[in-house]
């Protein structure tokens, strides 16, 4: 979601892996773009048409970026804008061509609302979508026989969750959002003290019986 102040917009975003990338947009009139983060600046005038129009590649790391766009002239009006990693200048059109799938969703089971668990054929490493409102503290834990990576969610789309998983071959991924782990090692905890509070009791009525007796 772009938020807009005075003709400006500007989107913050998180890059996950390291890598190129390339701007696309789409609109009516002129914009000059920047993308900010702590080590990068990258500025770029573009003249916008009907077709999408393309920046150059450009390098980022992962982190965190602004984004940020402003009309250049009286009639800019964006219709749509797309970050996106490529190794070469592929367009939006290429870039949605499917030559092969990297992973096969072979089946996804609902446990309950906090947990979900779906089995995977992965030939490449692949992003896993997640179509629940984004939260930071959904989780993606890999399984392969055993535990073997866990993923944190990011904003995909800027609406729902997204795990990018590298592991490949047959895999088990348990969704968990973590926040239910505490409850229920509360819960645990709690029914732990109770029973050992009434195993005290059960002691102490034992041997109190016997003094008496």
């Amino acid at each position: 979601m772009l938020v807009f102040e005075n003709g400006r917009a500007w989107q913050d975003i998180e890059i996950v892996k390291n890598g190129t990338y390339r701007l696309a947009l789409k609109g009516v009139g002129s914009f000059g773009v920047t993308v900010v983060g702590n080590t990068s600046f990258y500025s770029f005038n573009l003249n916008t048409s009907a077709n999408y129009t393309y920046t150059p590649l450009f390098n980022l790391t992962e982190g965190k970026y602004r984004l940020e766009i402003t009309p250049l002239s009286d009639d800019a009006k964006l219709d749509v804008i797309w970050l996106y990693s490529t190794k070469t200048n592929q367009t939006i059109n290429q870039l949605f061509e499917v030559k092969e799938k990297p992973a096969e969703v072979i089946s996804y089971t609902k446990v309950n609302p906090t947990l979900w668990k779906v089995k995977v054929q992965a030939k490449k490493p692949f992003m896993l979508s997640f179509a629940e409102a984004y939260d930071p503290l959904w989780e993606a834990r890999i399984y392969r026989d055993k535990l073997v990576e866990k993923v944190k969610s990011i904003p995909l789309y800027s609406v729902i969750n997204g795990f990018w998983i590298n592991e490949t071959g047959d895999l088990e991924i348990v969704i968990r959002y973590k926040p239910q782990d505490w409850f229920e090692w509360f819960d645990d905890f709690r029914y732990n003290l109770h029973r050992m509070h009434h195993l005290l009791l059960l002691r102490l009525e034992k041997g109190e019986r016997r003094w008496m007796g």
